[in-house]
């Protein structure tokens, strides 16, 4: 029913309701893949990636942006990168891979020097292991080490062990 115009309405309407529980629910039930919906909502969804006050909403709608891979919503990205909430630089950084794969490199160079959580660890660890960068190995290997059992450490598993598949040096 999102291709009816009224449904669409009422989506936007709840994207910029003041409670945040209802803007991340309605993120999360946008479809994407109906070209009428995507091309609706993308300025409301940009607007709610760069200042909406709470980073669960801002990490959804960063995610979603991704999917426009746009390349004018690279600053957003950059930006979402050093955010102190690590799902928000998580988004951001596998969304800046999709539009600008060398900026994601760099940034994964330089995060890889800081202690990462959550979205972000997964985000670094994907970046690297797309791109095989071997200098970020021993901060992800000793992040995954420290880990408890958990499922963080199974959804890394794939993504590590493509890092080092592309590694060449085996004394790391």
């Amino acid at each position: 029913k999102q291709d009816d115009a009224a449904a669409q309405a009422l989506l936007l309407q709840a994207l910029k309701d003041q409670y945040e529980g209802l803007r991340t629910f309605t993120l999360g039930k946008l479809d994407m893949k109906k070209s009428t919906v995507k091309t609706a909502a993308e300025k409301a969804i940009a607007d709610l990636a760069k200042a909406d006050p709470k980073s669960t909403v801002r990490a959804k709608a960063i995610d979603l942006l991704g999917s426009y891979a746009n390349a004018t919503y690279a600053d957003i990205f950059k930006t979402g990168i050093r955010d102190s909430s690590y799902a928000v630089a998580g988004a951001s950084l596998e969304s800046l891979a999709e539009v600008n794969n060398d900026a994601a490199v760099e940034a994964v160079k330089q995060l890889s020097a800081q202690p990462a959580k959550g979205q972000l660890l997964g985000a670094i660890t994907s970046v690297a292991a797309k791109n095989g960068l071997e200098e970020a190995f021993p901060t992800i290997a000793a992040t995954f080490g420290s880990m408890p059992l958990t499922q963080t450490k199974f959804e890394m598993l794939q993504p590590l062990a493509m890092l080092i598949s592309k590694m060449k040096s085996p004394e790391k």
